[in-house]
């Protein structure tokens, strides 16, 4: 999304990274599986792996070399502190990238980092709740529950908000944005970003949603959390026969 996420280096370095997030995806071929990448990786002894210390995760992640696109900080050692990115096996010509097969990329990084996305928690003066009220004419009533406002600084780009109770005609109190999808025409689908908390860390991660805008994201938010527990390194020689579908 446009608040895009910061994992130890600068907030502006990695906004801009996450903006290029999608494009960067789309441009890649499609890759091996991620569990082939982290089966070689224990097999290997952690070799070609880059190990990550997030702050109150509980644990270090081996990132295989492969998938990672984290930006390298200056001076690092056998262990870096801070969180890390990994691209996803939703690209360009890839077969069966929709839905929850179809992530693009992620982010992990410190749970301090984690700001709520109810319509409450954001400053008044900030971007999507003014375009929450500001377009609210404009919204697309999705089901009882989701409702859609378009992003008028990009064409075919939404807001999606769940309202908590009754539906209501307007966003606000305890509505939750759930993600900001734009339509690619190119690829005819909507691609999506969402913030979400995990146990002991921060996620932010882009799918390929498919032609029409979702209504639910619980499939999308589970694969990804098992996707960044295979990568504890005090657990990965037991991940070897999990199902791993990025990269």
């Amino acid at each position: 999304m446009r608040q895009d996420v910061d994992i130890g280096m600068t907030q502006r370095m990695w906004r801009a990274i996450c903006r290029r997030g999608q494009s960067y995806a789309r441009s890649r071929a499609a890759s091996t599986r991620l569990a082939v990448l982290l089966t070689a990786g224990v097999l290997a002894g952690c070799s070609d792996t880059t190990t990550y210390r997030i702050q109150g995760a509980g644990g270090d992640f081996c990132v295989p070399d492969a998938v990672d696109i984290t930006p390298p900080s200056p001076g690092q050692g056998d262990v870096v502190h801070g969180g890390f990115a990994l691209s996803g096996r939703c690209r360009e010509g890839g077969e069966g990238c929709s839905g929850a097969d179809g992530l693009i990329s992620l982010a992990v990084m410190d749970l301090r980092e984690f700001r709520g996305w109810r319509f409450v928690d954001f400053p008044a003066d900030a971007y999507i709740p003014d375009v929450a009220v500001s377009r609210i004419d404009q919204a697309q009533r999705l089901d009882a529950a989701m409702l859609a406002i378009p992003d008028p600084g990009e064409k075919d780009a939404w807001f999606i908000w769940r309202q908590v109770g009754v539906p209501h005609p307007a966003v606000g109190g305890e509505d939750e944005l759930m993600a900001r999808c734009s339509f690619a025409p190119m690829h005819q689908s909507y691609f999506c970003d969402r913030r979400l908390r995990g146990p002991g860390y921060m996620v932010e991660y882009s799918f390929k949603a498919g032609k029409r805008l979702p209504t639910s994201f619980a499939s999308h938010d589970q694969q990804v959390l098992d996707e960044i527990e295979r990568l504890r390194c005090d657990q990965a020689p037991h991940k070897e026969a999990s199902g791993a579908i990025i990269g």
